[in-house]
């Protein structure tokens, strides 16, 4: 038959969360057949999505999504030992039109909400070309205002232990990723002050990361400006770069650190990062490592 179509699928194992799944799809006897699909999982994620499945001269779909996610920011966070301080910040919200080809997934105006921040976002998936390749995701995020300070260390009794070992046996089945990413804010706050010109571009390699720019505007006259790389191959953690602050207020600024518990836990997280990888400090500046705390 050629249709149109309509699935329902609706599933709750022992002791795992309920999975619904309401599937629509158009006469094939059409070139451009109408797509609908509902998803949810348990009460905390769901996901609509309305367009158009094109069957020539390339299999395409194309149509407008929207997602919604209590997880999806706390177990980010997570990964890197950090929690949402509240807990409307912790829903994630997708919207916009994306664009699936043979070749990856493509959006050029998606709306984020996250941490109470708007972002505008272009995303880009290249789906790996052959078997060892990684998956190759390219963002590029913007805001008009961040709000650092709903962001906050997990406590060390709940940090998380790590996730993925050499004997987890779906590892060998998932590919690998690579990110490049570029987050830019005209306004952000940290420990109550106001902040502007935030900026971070990085790129994610297999056990890399290179930061190629991290600036920002701090409060009190302040500015930052740096670019790292940080390599972790198995068993050792190696950290270099180059930093550089100017201040014009620079009594203001220390009262500042001084005073504000966000950035002091912060500092903190920071130092024993310093010291696992104190052995690569090499390229960094005199005034950089003694500010750190070496």
């Amino acid at each position: 038959a050629d249709g149109p179509f309509r699935l329902t699928v609706s599933r709750q194992a022992r002791g795992l969360r309920a999975v619904s799944l309401d599937a629509r799809i158009g006469s094939f006897a059409t070139n451009r057949l109408p797509l609908r699909l509902s998803a949810r999982i348990g009460t905390d994620s769901g996901l609509q999505f309305n367009g158009f499945f094109n069957q020539r001269p390339s299999a395409t779909v194309e149509g407008e999504i929207s997602l919604r996610d209590k997880r999806l920011i706390p177990n980010m966070l997570s990964e890197v030992a950090l929690e949402a301080a509240s807990t409307p910040s912790q829903t994630a919200r997708v919207d916009g039109l994306i664009r699936l080809t043979e070749a990856g997934l493509f959006a050029d105006n998606l709306e984020i909400g996250a941490l109470g921040t708007q972002f505008q976002s272009q995303l880009r998936i290249i789906w790996p070309q052959a078997a060892d390749t990684p998956v190759q995701i390219s963002t590029r995020l913007s805001a008009d205002e961040i709000n650092f300070d709903l962001i906050g260390l997990m406590p060390q009794s709940e940090a998380p232990a790590a996730v993925q070992s050499p004997e987890d046996p779906f590892r060998h089945f998932l590919p690998s990723v690579e990110f490049d990413a570029r987050l830019l804010s005209g306004r952000f706050l940290l420990g109550g002050e106001v902040g502007r010109n935030f900026v971070i571009d990085l790129r994610t390699q297999e056990n890399s990361v290179s930061i190629n720019r991290f600036s920002a505007d701090l409060p009190f006259d302040t500015s930052l400006l740096a670019a790292a790389e940080l390599v972790a191959p198995p068993g050792m953690v190696n950290l270099s770069g180059d930093m550089a602050v100017r201040s014009s207020d620079s009594v203001a600024a220390l009262l500042w650190l001084a005073t504000s518990d966000v950035v002091w836990e912060g500092w903190g997280s920071a130092r024993k990062l310093a010291m696992i990888c104190r052995p690569s400090r090499k390229r960094w500046t005199n005034h950089y490592c003694s500010a750190w705390g070496w």
